[in-house]
């Protein structure tokens, strides 16, 4: 079956650009201000686990890491999304993660602009990764979606019989 460009489409494209938008201008912080953001909510952190021996240093560095695979999670799961709406599963993701792949590079490289901010291969990975788990959640939620779509429609007919 072959979908065609609807309003879901565009809801989701906007939004991943959108989403994209705010992504690479994070990355463009200079290391100063993107180390005090993730610092404060590191401190929020160690309110919590602080009392059982964590250290403030291997909580911020677990921020930012956890930091850069929600925010790439967030948008594989837009992008694949907008895909989704129009493609079969296969074809959107084979779309969805190499697009995701270049995203995740070329937001490492973004940051080597910014002062105090360096590339990363390892930040690469994890961007990558969380993309990869949000854009498999979106199709597995569209999967549910469509049977449980189709399972209405099947009733919906057994009962016109």
């Amino acid at each position: 079956m072959r979908r065609h460009i609807t309003w879901r489409t565009w809801i989701f494209g906007v939004l991943s650009l959108v989403w994209l938008a705010m992504v690479f201008g994070l990355a463009g912080m200079d290391g100063v201000s993107s180390g005090h953001l993730s610092l404060r909510i590191a401190e929020l952190v160690m309110r919590f686990i602080g009392r059982f021996g964590a250290k403030l240093e291997t909580v911020h560095h677990i921020v930012r890491k956890v930091a850069h695979f929600g925010v790439f999670a967030v948008e594989g799961f837009l992008v694949a999304g907008t895909f989704l709406t129009f493609m079969r599963t296969r074809c959107a993701l084979c779309v969805t993660l190499p697009l995701c792949a270049v995203f995740a590079v070329l937001n490492e490289y973004t940051q080597t602009f910014a002062e105090g901010r360096a590339c990363s291969p390892v930040d690469m990975l994890i961007d990558f990764a969380g993309s990869a788990l949000g854009a498999a959640v979106c199709a597995w939620l569209f999967h549910i979606v469509d049977r449980s779509r189709r399972n209405r429609r099947r009733r919906k007919k057994r009962k016109h019989r």
